[in-house]
């Protein structure tokens, strides 16, 4: 049996084990992209939650995965009038896991570091490899009806670049209204995670 003050010590590590994970996890691995910086606090606090309820229902009997869907099923009725995306919902997914698992696991403490930092570790990849190798799109009305001509090509690029701060590899002409002098065009960009500017 463990004493009071055994079960205290084991409570206050994983607290702080839950809480560090949860920092460097939210504050610097999804706080990468700027327009997550409203969700990140939210997902901290969910996550503080999540671990104090489960560790403190420890000792009644209640297994892993009706915890697990006891708070998977809380955040979707909470979450569900929120226009959360795909990502958003990943994150939170995994902040639940994060809380649990460092609130109810057998783990010892260093088998609990290596996990959540492998966790932590892998999002970080992920995250790099996603936002240095995908190319999104936007459709534009472009004014400058002078600078279609191919002969401007570069000077396309150049505005396109400096009105919409993107970084804007290449353009393509869909649409051309000679009446109101204006252009269509679509551009495509590899998104900067650093910042979250939009497209004038």
């Amino acid at each position: 049996m463990l004493s009071i003050n055994q079960l205290d010590t084991q409570l206050l590590l994983r607290l702080a084990i839950n809480l560090l994970v949860l920092a460097i996890f939210l504050f610097w691995i999804y706080a990468r992209k700027k327009a997550d910086a409203h969700h990140k606090a939210v997902f901290f606090l969910f996550g503080t939650g999540v671990f104090l309820v489960t560790r403190l229902l420890h000792n009644v009997d209640m297994t892993m995965g009706f915890a697990f869907g006891l708070f998977a099923v809380f955040s979707m009725l909470r979450y569900r009038t929120e226009s959360l995306s795909v990502r958003d919902m990943t994150y939170l997914f995994i902040v639940i896991a994060i809380s649990l698992i460092s609130a109810v696991s057998m783990l010892s403490m260093v088998e609990l570091i290596i996990i959540h930092s492998g966790i932590c570790i892998l999002s970080l990849v992920l995250e790099a490899r996603a936002t240095s190798s995908v190319v999104q799109c936007k459709v534009l009305t472009y004014e400058k009806i002078e600078n279609i001509k191919p002969q401007h090509y570069k000077q396309l690029l150049a505005d396109l670049q400096t009105r919409t701060g993107l970084a804007v590899e290449r353009a393509v002409v869909e649409d051309i209204d000679f009446l109101k002098d204006t252009a269509q065009i679509k551009i495509f960009y590899t998104p900067d995670c650093n910042q979250d500017r939009p497209a004038s």
